[in-house]
């Protein structure tokens, strides 16, 4: 008998179960399961673990700007798991699962919200050394038909703070360049002929 399911890719243990599939390969990853569970149980090694961390670190990685779904695929479980435990359906997962979802580091996602004052400060301290908040807005957000930054709230996205910096440090070595043609601009963001050609006002 050779395996036939086209659900999976391969025989698994999963197959054997879900598709009802009885390959050699397929029976063969079953009875490792077995054996590797009733040797954990004797050993008291637990198989299934609380959920309430794995429900706190999928909270922490919302705040982080990671949804659960990304979450689940980063740390390569299946969504339905992390699923169960947000909706309060499971209160315990796998040793497995919780290991991958903790193992994954949190890093802000570009769309995550951070406070806003050290950055706001830097624009102003732009601003008064003679940077018109139309050119700082249009380097912020990239556009070269921004009109002003507006930048409300007591918080800003990770990735408009990103470009806040990047913003300070290329004025800082004297490197900002036009956004339209590249050349060396000092205190704007268009040179003069990307002004004209665009039609925005100097």
């Amino acid at each position: 008998m050779t395996h036939s399911c086209d659900r999976h890719d391969g025989p698994s243990r999963r197959c054997y179960c879900v598709c009802g599939c009885r390959c050699p390969d397929c029976r063969e990853h079953q009875r490792l399961y077995a054996a590797r569970h009733s040797r954990d149980k004797a050993y008291g090694r637990p198989r299934r673990v609380p959920a309430e961390p794995v429900r706190r670190r999928i909270e922490q990685a919302r705040q982080a700007g990671i949804g659960w779904k990304r979450l689940a695929a980063e740390a390569g479980v299946a969504r339905s798991s992390l699923y169960k435990v947000i909706s309060g359906q499971s209160q315990t997962v796998s040793l497995r699962t919780a290991k991958a979802v903790m193992s994954v580091k949190l890093e802000l996602a570009e769309g995550a919200y951070i406070p806003a004052g050290q950055y706001l400060t830097a624009l102003e301290r732009l601003h008064r050394k003679g940077w018109r908040k139309r050119d700082l807005g249009v380097w912020v957000t990239g556009d070269p038909n921004t009109r002003s930054l507006q930048v409300r709230g007591p918080n800003i996205k990770v990735g408009t703070a990103k470009r806040i910096v990047e913003l300070v440090n290329l004025i800082e070595a004297d490197r900002v360049a036009c956004v339209g043609c590249g050349k060396h601009v000092r205190q704007a963001t268009l040179c003069g002929g990307c002004r004209v050609r665009r039609n925005v006002p100097a």
